[in-house]
């Protein structure tokens, strides 16, 4: 069955109400890969990501280039910490969800997909934003 919008969003925010949720961002502009870039820069913290169980719609043999940046109207990823898990997951329970990976304090964005890594550090993705923003 097709997952429930209004009742994923509901769900959401009970749990960001309940203060299990430390941040959160839309896939609809870029995709998973520039969600997670820009909360790296919003944090300035570094992260490990695996798409390898991330949910996908279609079928499951879905290009890695697809998962990273397939702009996803309706998907979210939230940052949650490790002990609120648990109970961010009871209360998304029914809804597509998948833990794909953590931040951390490395200052380095780590991408893994299909048997490939690559990273990039916060600041140099910081620097590249801040030199885009003032060209245009």
């Amino acid at each position: 069955p097709a997952p429930d919008a209004r009742t994923a969003y509901r769900a959401l925010h009970q749990a960001m109400a309940a203060g299990l949720v430390r941040a959160c961002h839309d896939l609809s502009d870029g995709g998973l890969a520039v969600a997670v870039a820009e909360m790296c820069l919003g944090g300035r913290s570094g992260a490990a990501i695996s798409i390898g169980d991330a949910p996908a719609s279609g079928a499951a043999s879905r290009a890695a280039t697809a998962t990273l940046f397939g702009e996803t109207n309706g998907c979210l990823l939230a940052e949650v910490m490790p002990a609120s898990a648990a109970d961010f997951e009871r209360i998304m329970a029914g809804s597509p969800l998948a833990r794909i990976g953590s931040t951390n304090d490395s200052g380095r964005l780590e991408l893994s997909a299909g048997g490939e890594s690559s990273a990039i550090q916060v600041d140099d993705m910081a620097r590249a934003f801040s030199g885009a923003r003032s060209q245009r």
